[in-house]
């Protein structure tokens, strides 16, 4: 279970970069056979390339791969490279804490409306839940970086 929850971010992206190439696989053999199915099997593809990428912020939380600005802190001295550092990574803890508030926002009156997709019966509300879910374990990991930072435990 440790594991699990260690690894949360990549079982879960493995299992829609699954789902989405099966998916395109599928549209693409059905567009010689069954044209109008193609559309409704394009569009979940897309949901699930919606997951992949909102999940990866979770990701690059956890792995320290979001774009900073290295060539420039890379000239500074040991002690305000840390400090642009912690600058850096509150900013963009920041920002992932406002867009998960718009996610969820954006997911509650999505959810409230009860809003299928026109092509296929689904609940566009399944897509509204990706940001939710990706900006939440990105705030998720970064408290969990704050936490290893301030208790000195190395975080990389």
């Amino acid at each position: 279970m440790k594991n699990l929850w260690k690894n949360l971010e990549e079982n879960v992206m493995l299992v829609f970069i699954l789902v989405m190439t099966a998916l395109t696989l599928i549209g693409w053999v059905m567009k010689f056979i069954a044209k109008d199915s193609v559309a409704g099997i394009n569009l979940l593809a897309q949901y699930a390339y919606a997951w992949v990428t909102m999940l990866a912020f979770g990701y690059s939380a956890k792995t320290h791969l979001f774009m900073k600005l290295d060539v420039i802190t890379a000239h500074y001295p040991e002690k305000a490279r840390k400090t642009l550092d912690f600058i850096m990574e509150l900013v963009c803890f920041a920002c992932c804490v406002a867009l998960l508030v718009l996610g969820i926002q954006a997911f509650e009156k999505v959810l409230a409306s009860g809003e299928l997709n026109d092509k296929i019966a689904v609940p566009v509300a399944i897509v509204y839940a990706a940001p939710v879910a990706g900006f939440g374990l990105a705030v998720i990991r970064y408290l969990q970086l704050a936490l290893q930072a301030i208790s000195g435990k190395p975080s990389r």
